[in-house]
């Protein structure tokens, strides 16, 4: 749970890029630096696609396995979800790249 004992809570402006395409943006680094793929695969489960969660489970390593999530985000709401799930998951990481672009 956010702000329990050993997790830090960070403020990442939600507002400053749409999670559509904050998505979109930052797919590469994504992909490169997302490890902990699996619990981002189990948050997007959809009991409508078992095939596609097995692909991705499937995938030999974290990049291949992103690669696989990131072909069944074909909709903007598929999208915002893995990015409300990226802020859950990998906040470090949203922070970073949330930062990288305000920065250009």
């Amino acid at each position: 749970k956010p702000g329990g004992p050993g997790r830090k809570i960070y403020n990442v402006n939600r507002s400053f890029l749409p999670g559509a395409e904050f998505v979109d943006q930052f797919r590469r680094k994504i992909i490169e630096r997302v490890t902990a793929v699996e619990p981002i695969a189990d948050a997007m489960y959809d009991a409508s696609n078992v095939e596609k969660y097995a692909d991705i489970m499937a995938a030999p390593t974290p990049q291949a396995k992103m690669r696989a999530i990131y072909k069944i985000l074909n909709t903007e709401g598929s999208k915002t979800r893995f990015y409300a799930i990226l802020l859950e998951r990998e906040p470090e990481l949203v922070e970073e790249l949330s930062g990288s672009r305000r920065n250009w």
